[in-house]
C-alpha cells in the first residue's frame, strides 16, 4: 500500500493505467456473471449485424456489400474492416478479438487523455480528479463489450483532438497529420464525424489567416488527410449506388427519426406511431419509381424539416439534452432479462403518461432508484461542465484552445441531437464524455486557484 501511495506520487499515470485495466478487468466479469454473453454482444444492438454483413462480404466477395448483396451505402468500411480482420486472426472466436481491441483502444485513450490534461491543467489533483472520472466511467466501459462503433470511435477521436491541442499548442506539422489522420478514421469508423475536417479546416484558416504560408501549408495537409478520403468514398457511392453522399445513413436518421419526432409534435402522437407512418408513405412509395430510396428519403426529409424549422430547431434542444442527462445505468441493464422488463414497462409508462408518469414510475421502483441517483449525478456533471466551458475562456491560454475545444464538445453535441427514439440518447454521449470530464477538471483546477488566491 506504501508503494502504491509513493508510486502513485511519483507517477500517477502509472497508477491509472493500473486502476483502468483493473476497473476494466471486473467490469468485464461482472458482465458475464450477470448473464451477459458474446451472442449478447453481438444482437443486443440491431445494428451490430449491418456492420457484420459487409464485414462478412469483404472475407467472401472482396466487395462491400450488404445483405442483399447489392452495394452497401449505409455503413462505412471503417467498423467492418474492423470486425473482418478479427475474423481472420481469430475465426469463430472473432469477437473476443474486437472487444479486446476495444478495451485496448480504450486503455490507450485514458492515458492519452491524462497526457491532454497535462498539458492544459497546470494543477495535479485537478488532472487527478478529471483522470479518474475517465477510468470509472462504467458507461462508456460498457460500450467496450458490443458490436458497436461507439467505442472505437470515441477513442479515435479523442486521440485526434489530443493531436489537434498539441498542434495548436505548437503549430507542428506532424500533430496536424496525426489529428486529420485519426478524424479521417474516426469518420470511417462512424459518419457523425464527416463534417468534422471540414470545421477544422474553416477553424485553422481563422487562426491563421495572417501567415499566408502557413494558412496555404495547414489548409493542404487538412484537406488531403482529413478531407479527400472522405470525398473518394463519397464518390464510391456515386458510382455504383447512385448516391451523392458518405453515408445513406444520414438519410435514415434524417426521414425515419427526425421527421417522425417532428411529425408526433405536429400531430399529438407518439414517436414510434409516426415511424410507422413513414415507412409506409405513399409518397415515399412513388417517389421509388423515379429515384433511389435513399434520394427520395432524402426529398422528403428536407421538405418536412425545411417547413417546419421552428419545431426541428426545438426538438435538437430537447436531444441535446437528452444527450447530456438521460441515464447511462438504463443502457447496463439491457445485459439483463429480468431488467429488459423494468425497461419495456418504464417505455410504456413514459409514453402513455409522459415524464411526470415515468418519475413516479421510478421512485416505486427498487431499479428507478438507481436511475434516479445517476440522473443527480448527471445533472450536477451538466451543471459544473457549464462553468467549466465558461472558465476554460479565462484558464486555457491562447484563445483558440478553449474555443475549439467547445467547438468538439457542441460539434459532437449537435451532430446526434435531432429526434431519436426512446432510449437511444445515451449512446450519443460517448462522443462527449471525455471533454466532460476535462471541463471538470478545469472547473477544478480554477476553484483551486481561486482559494489560493483568497488572503488568510
Amino acid at each position: 500500500m506504501v508503494q502504491l501511495k509513493y508510486l502513485y506520487q511519483k507517477s500517477p499515470k502509472i497508477v491509472f493505467l493500473i486502476l483502468a485495466i483493473t476497473v476494466r478487468v471486473f467490469f468485464l466479469l461482472f458482465l458475464f456473471a450477470s448473464g451477459f454473453s458474446l451472442e449478447k454482444a453481438e444482437n443486443l444492438n440491431p445494428d451490430s449485424e449491418t456492420y457484420i454483413v459487409p464485414a462478412n462480404s469483404l472475407l467472401s466477395d472482396f466487395k462491400f456489400l450488404n445483405s442483399d448483396k447489392t452495394y452497401e451505402t449505409n455503413r462505412t468500411p471503417g467498423y467492418p474492416f474492423v470486425i473482418a480482420g478479427a475474423k481472420l486472426i481469430a475465426g469463430d472466436q472473432w469477437k473476443w478479438i474486437v472487444i479486446f481491441f476495444q478495451y485496448g483502444m480504450n486503455i490507450l485513450a485514458v492515458m492519452v487523455f491524462y497526457d491532454l490534461l497535462s498539458l492544459l491543467i497546470h494543477n495535479q489533483k485537478a488532472v487527478n480528479l478529471a483522470t479518474f472520472l475517465a477510468v470509472i466511467n462504467l458507461h462508456d466501459i460498457y460500450f467496450a463489450n458490443l458490436i458497436l462503433t461507439d467505442s472505437l470511435f470515441q477513442s479515435i477521436i479523442l486521440i485526434g483532438i489530443y493531436f489537434f491541442v498539441r498542434f495548436l499548442l505548437r503549430f507542428k506539422t506532424s500533430f496536424l497529420v496525426m489529428a486529420m489522420a485519426c478524424m479521417s478514421i474516426a469518420a470511417f469508423i462512424r459518419p457523425s464525424g464527416y463534417y468534422l475536417p471540414f470545421a477544422v479546416l474553416i477553424g485553422v484558416a481563422v487562426i491563421t489567416f495572417r501567415n499566408f504560408k502557413q494558412l496555404c501549408k495547414f489548409s493542404i495537409i487538412i484537406f488531403l488527410i482529413g478531407i479527400v478520403p472522405l470525398l473518394c468514398w463519397q464518390h464510391r457511392n456515386y458510382r455504383v449506388a447512385d448516391f451523392n453522399g458518405f453515408s445513406s445513413i444520414t438519410t435514415i436518421n434524417l426521414y425515419y427519426y427526425h421527421c417522425a419526432g417532428i411529425n408526433a409534435v405536429l400531430n399529438g402522437t407518439d414517436f414510434y406511431t409516426e415511424q410507422e407512418k413513414l415507412m409506409n408513405n405513399p409518397e415515399l412509395i412513388e417517389l421509388q419509381k423515379s429515384m433511389t430510396l435513399p434520394a427520395a428519403e432524402q426529398k422528403l426529409a428536407k421538405e418536412i424539416i425545411l417547413t417546419h424549422i421552428p419545431t426541428y430547431i426545438l426538438l435538437n434542444i430537447q436531444g441535446a439534452g437528452f444527450i447530456m442527462l438521460f441515464p447511462g445505468v438504463l443502457d447496463i441493464f439491457r445485459i439483463d432479462d429480468e431488467k429488459l422488463d423494468f425497461l419495456s414497462e418504464l417505455k410504456e409508462v413514459y409514453l402513455q403518461k409522459g415524464l411526470k408518469g415515468g418519475i413516479f414510475f421510478l421512485l416505486t421502483n427498487p431499479m428507478g432508484i438507481l436511475t434516479i441517483l445517476n440522473e443527480i449525478v448527471l445533472l450536477m456533471l451538466a451543471f459544473i461542465n457549464l462553468i467549466g466551458m465558461i472558465r476554460s475562456f479565462s484558464y486555457l491560454k491562447p484563445w483558440y484552445v478553449p474555443t475549439a475545444l467547445l467547438c468538439f464538445f457542441l460539434y459532437f453535441l449537435c451532430v446526434s441531437a435531432g429526434p431519436n427514439g426512446y432510449g437511444s440518447f445515451p449512446r450519443f454521449r460517448l462522443s462527449i464524455s471525455f471533454l466532460q470530464s476535462l471541463y471538470v477538471g478545469i472547473w477544478y483546477a480554477f476553484r483551486q486557484e481561486k482559494k489560493q488566491k483568497i488572503p488568510v
